[in-house]
């Protein structure tokens, strides 16, 4: 899946919520691309490229988005269950 392919809420919600750096290597990351490549393409550190990822998908996931099984993005819409 691309960025194009999103969801146009998930597209809004990201560019709302994550840095221009965490959507830039997002963006790779649905485009297909590695850990191993995104590092070689932006030449940052493997583990640079995770932290990116990791607060990506936080911020996504606090944000209500979320990727089905089939690899679908959608945002949430149901109210969060009380515990």
């Amino acid at each position: 899946m691309s960025w194009n392919e999103l969801p146009e809420d998930v597209q809004e919600l990201a560019v709302r919520v994550l840095t221009e750096k965490q959507q830039h290597v997002w963006r790779l990351e649905l485009g297909g691309c590695s850990e191993r490549r995104i590092s070689l393409m932006l030449k940052i550190s493997r583990g640079s490229v995770r932290d990116h990822l990791d607060a990506a998908h936080r911020k996504l996931w606090m944000n209500g988005v979320t990727q089905s099984l089939d690899g679908e993005w959608r945002v949430n819409d149901d109210e969060p269950e009380a515990a």
